[in-house]
């Protein structure tokens, strides 16, 4: 303000100014939109029902990698890399070995780590503040998202690779043990649990009253959520590493014997399958009536295949072929689908394709494989390798 101007004047010259800006925006035909207040639950396949489609801005050209930081721990010989990176306010977390991560996403600079006594493999969700996430040293972690301060750990017999899903006051998971967990999110205490014949690595998925989830026993199952009691199983001719997808009423998920299958998220009974001639180990990603899911040669094959399919149908829409294998699953942001291969015993690729057409947009190579799913927030695609490094593409 300059001297000898009088306050009141001022403040109705700055009212009248921005009445005048805002008429002119309207009369433009545009208008003022009010920042979508940031989500207070982020986990793998962006939601609980697993579909993988992020609601935010994609990278439809490749400008180069932001950042890119290698875990200092490293990783020990045989044991790779596969968190998937969860972003939520401006953070990264992320799983290695053996610690999670919380990273700045302009930055990549480590805010801290959490230690464990086994490899994390599980990708973490958060919720309210608390990150939760798997060990192989059998433990589920949940931590202070800020500080990353243990609140507690609830222990299971084995291992655990499943990604745990936090719907409001309870988070389930599956364990090498066997069983998929439900647990109260702020005690840590058992709330009732589900015994398979084997481990499980598939992460749930949750919608309509129930939880979804595969076993490696080859068989499929629905549980109600509050009860833990079965609804219904589908049997497969192979193991089930797939996590679910769930749309409009009906359950997509894929299994060792090459199968995508589509069943009815009430009753269990399929309404079609697709075969792609190669082991889903990847988890289902949809969008606008189609799916896509990746594949794994059986012995002797080499090429391993992007599958886009109708998801009424069943039927072929396109496909990408890749010159190696697929674990990774794909990933969609605004019309763009991303997903990882690795070719050989090291490199591998990160693929964006039109998720309409098929067609490649741009891809970037890594030194080693890729088995970590692809997250998407705000402009920004970030993914982990298998040697414990963590990229972030803009």
């Amino acid at each position: 303000m300059n001297r000898g101007e009088n306050p009141g004047e001022v403040a109705v010259s700055h009212k009248q100014e921005i009445t005048r800006y805002s008429s002119d925006l309207v009369k433009r035909g545009l208008a003022l939109v009010k920042r979508a207040d940031p989500p207070a639950v982020a986990m793998f396949r962006a939601d609980l029902q697993r579909t993988g489609l992020y609601k935010t801005r994609a990278v439809h050209r490749f400008k180069g990698v932001r950042w890119s930081v290698r875990d200092s721990a490293g990783h020990p010989s045989g044991h790779f890399c596969w968190s998937s990176p969860t972003i939520i306010d401006e953070t990264v977390y992320v799983g290695g070995n053996p610690s999670l991560r919380a990273l700045d996403l302009e930055t990549g600079v480590e805010k801290w780590r959490f230690g464990t006594k086994g490899v994390i493999w599980s990708s973490p969700a958060v919720a309210n503040g608390v990150v939760y996430f798997g060990s192989w040293d059998g433990n589920l972690y949940a931590v202070d998202a800020r500080g990353g301060v243990e609140k507690w750990r609830f222990v299971t017999k084995e291992g655990i690779l499943s990604s745990p899903a936090v719907n409001e006051k309870v988070v389930y998971f599956g364990s090498h043990d066997g069983h998929l967990y439900a647990v109260d999110v702020e005690t840590g205490k058992e709330k009732w649990r589900f015994g398979t014949e084997d481990g499980i690595y598939s992460s749930p998925a949750v919608s309509g009253g129930a939880v979804f989830f595969g076993s490696q026993n080859g068989l499929f199952y629905a549980l109600d959520l509050d009860t833990g009691k079965r609804k219904w199983t589908v049997q497969t001719d192979g193991f089930i590493w797939s996590s679910p997808a769930v749309n409009d009423g009906v359950v997509y998920f894929g299994s060792s014997d090459g199968n995508l299958y589509a069943v009815d998220a009430v009753t269990g009974k399929e309404e079609w399958r697709f075969n792609i001639d190669q082991a889903i180990v990847s988890s289902p990603a949809i969008v606008d009536r189609l799916l896509y899911v990746g594949g794994v040669p059986y012995v002797g094959g080499s090429i391993g295949t992007l599958f886009a399919v109708n998801i009424l149908t069943g039927e072929e829409r396109w496909r990408f072929e890749t010159e190696g294998q697929i674990f990774c699953s794909p990933s969609i942001a605004d019309s763009i689908l991303y997903f990882g291969a690795f070719i050989g015993c090291c490199k591998g690729h990160l693929y964006a394709l039109d998720a309409r057409t098929g067609d490649e947009r741009w891809s970037i190579e890594t030194a080693t494989r890729i088995y970590s799913s692809p997250t998407v927030a705000d402009g920004v695609v970030c993914f982990q390798d298998s040697g414990g490094t963590l990229y972030a593409i803009s």
